[in-house]
């Protein structure tokens, strides 16, 4: 068995496109052919910041890491913090500060770890400000989704965990026309984000 755990909010869910296959989805089109045991599993939850994921993550993958046989292998993958970096619209009030978000990212390395798998965090993507201002009732800014990219960039490096820096990538392309409503990716933009995951995970050998 060779598993790949994707945690994450409806970014990993694959919202922006019908169906919602997402970056996860193509993650495993090309991972399950590999391997008559190969798996991922699509742990994105819409709407979801990081202490939902921390109040759900021992029961997620207590149920799927079963290490029975030697050749057994996981790779847990972490991509939460855009639910977590958004204003609620008419108070400006952050839905998570910055100080309760580190200690969220700072426990949820601590779970993961507790498990026999490889970990990897997958970071923030930029927003369309001019479409996410307002977003539904909460508000966006590219000045914050960045803060919190580096909280998380930052605890990787102290912990020597793996971090893509997804976010440097698409800043610096027409990162715009790859989104679907100004947050979340576009069929086009999953395309992008699967060939950066995918180079990331092939490189650092992560399965």
């Amino acid at each position: 068995m060779k598993g790949i755990l994707c945690f994450g909010d409806s970014i990993t869910f694959g919202r922006g496109e019908i169906p919602n296959k997402g970056w996860c989805g193509r993650l495993k089109n090309w991972f399950e052919v590999q391997g008559t045991h190969n798996a991922v599993y699509n742990l994105g939850i819409p709407g979801g910041a990081s202490t939902d994921l921390l109040e759900r993550f021992n029961a997620e993958a207590n149920t799927r890491i079963r290490l029975k046989r030697p050749t057994d292998e996981y790779t847990i993958l972490i991509a939460i913090g855009a639910n977590d970096c958004k204003f609620e619209k008419e108070s400006r009030n952050p839905r998570t500060t910055d100080e309760h978000f580190k200690e969220n990212i700072k426990n949820l390395i601590k779970k993961a770890k507790s498990y026999k798998a490889k970990l990897a965090f997958i970071g923030l993507i930029p927003v369309d400000e001019k479409r996410v201002q307002p977003f539904e009732r909460t508000w966006f800014i590219n000045e914050r989704v960045m803060l919190f990219n580096e909280i998380i960039k930052e605890l990787c490096q102290k912990e020597n965990i793996l971090f893509l820096d997804i976010y440097q990538f698409m800043i610096k392309e027409k990162y715009e026309i790859l989104l679907f409503d100004g947050l979340h990716p576009n069929s086009q933009g999953y395309d992008y984000m699967f060939d950066i995951i995918k180079k990331f995970i092939e490189k650092n050998k992560l399965i």
